[in-house]
């Protein structure tokens, strides 16, 4: 070892006087949010802390940011009130799978116990828990009307669907040979955007209709992306009528957003609405459990990473004896 540093030093280069050319580069890891009525959005920084701020989860009305936050080997759960800025830390475990209701009232998160996915709902203004399923699997998503959530489940992963009120459970998305990593109900709870995976590089987004939580046989479903790229964390607008989602098909990590008609079928090809091309700022570097896509109060909320650089000479002491 020649030197410890808490930054990132790389692409070291030595020249022939002994001196080492390196670079030095911190990665801060926070929240960022961008307004979807600009035709230009900026990002902007919603949170701002030395440890990584991850998985962010907004209410409907973007008062209530649900995120996590690592700090050393801890992992948790954290409120971030927009309106006052204040943030506080959830007496939750660490290392669990989040989502937050659209009133931004309640949390749902998962529990690994033995070879079980406890699902539990933490009511934030009481601080009180209970039990949805004691064997289901991470959260994805809620229903508008918050009486519906989906979850993942099982290996090759498949979409559950688990009913709020009565406690009852199916399965919304299976299909033999795919795995089904991710999925967002539409707004008026008739269709479901699913994220399925055919390997660590490539996915693709499908459209499933959905009536009385029953999902159409998959020769209906529409495919929205193609899987030549990574395409997923797919997010809603309000009024049902975009569908955002994080893709690499442009070899970045970029937000791109597929619009709908009435008739809620694709209205015309996507188009990339937020390009993170910069190497200062991007979501290149986050990993993929990490990164998530939030909607509320008109603002697309993601992770991003900062990263600065400095150029470094060092001298090194001769090894050489003396002559």
């Amino acid at each position: 070892m020649l030197f410890r540093s808490t930054t990132m030093e790389t692409s070291p280069w030595s020249l022939e006087d002994g001196t080492v050319v390196y670079v030095s580069a911190r990665h801060n890891l926070n929240i960022w949010s961008a307004s979807l009525g600009s035709s230009q959005p900026r990002p902007e920084r919603e949170t701002s802390d030395v440890n990584f701020n991850l998985t962010p989860h907004v209410s409907s009305d973007g008062r209530v940011l649900l995120f996590t936050r690592r700090i050393g080997q801890s992992r948790s759960a954290w409120l971030h009130d927009r309106s006052t800025g204040l943030e506080r830390k959830l007496p939750l475990p660490d290392y669990t799978a989040l989502v937050l209701s659209r009133d931004g009232n309640r949390i749902v998160y998962s529990f690994q116990a033995a070879d079980r996915q406890t699902l539990i709902a933490y009511q934030i203004d009481t601080a009180q828990s209970r039990t949805l399923c004691d064997d289901c699997g991470p959260p994805l998503d809620w229903s508008a009307d918050d009486t519906h959530l989906v979850y993942d489940s099982g290996r090759p992963e498949r979409i559950g669907i688990l009913d709020l009120n009565t406690g009852g459970r199916a399965t919304l998305i299976e299909t033999p040979g795919h795995s089904y990593i991710a999925a967002a109900i539409s707004p008026d709870q008739n269709r479901v955007a699913v994220v399925d995976r055919t390997d660590s590089d490539h996915s693709r987004i499908l459209l499933a209709g959905i009536r009385n939580w029953v999902a159409e046989s998959s020769p209906g479903w529409i495919d929205l992306t193609s899987d030549r790229a990574f395409n997923d964390k797919p997010a809603w607008s309000a009024d049902g009528r975009t569908l955002y989602y994080h893709s690499t098909i442009d070899g970045f990590g970029c937000i791109w957003a597929q619009r709908f008609g009435t008739n809620g079928r694709p209205n015309g090809a996507a188009q990339e609405v937020l390009p993170l091309h910069s190497a200062r700022l991007t979501s290149s570097l986050v990993a993929r459990p990490s990164l998530n896509l939030a909607i509320g109060g008109g603002r697309l909320f993601v992770v991003l990473d900062e990263v600065t650089s400095t150029l470094w000479l060092r001298r090194l002491r001769s090894t050489r004896p003396a002559p």
